[in-house]
């Protein structure tokens, strides 16, 4: 079940920069990837730090920080930063 249903809003990837160096490992590293959380020390044993790892799990990616905004532990991430991991999913999740 959805933490706040109704929340999912469409997003126009057209418009949307989700490139995987320059806009989803910056969201990753500063908001996922933090100490205590999932970095090399990930107390669940998931760590988000290279393409592979992030790839990987982008399904629960997805599920997490966009559908339920459960993640990051911290507080739901802001809209942009929703739109840029959607888009970067939407697309098969590339290295780019």
């Amino acid at each position: 079940e959805l933490l706040y249903p109704g929340s999912v809003t469409t997003v126009d990837c057209a418009t949307v920069s989700a490139k995987f160096a320059a806009d989803v490992q910056p969201i990753i590293s500063t908001r996922c990837a933090i100490s205590g959380c999932h970095d090399i020390s990930a107390s669940g044993g998931v760590i988000l730090q290279t393409h592979s790892q992030i790839s990987a799990r982008k399904d629960r990616v997805y599920t997490r920080a966009v559908l339920e905004k459960s993640m990051p532990a911290s507080g739901a991430l802001p809209p942009a930063e929703i739109a840029k991991l959607t888009c970067w999913i939407d697309s098969a999740a590339p290295n780019n």
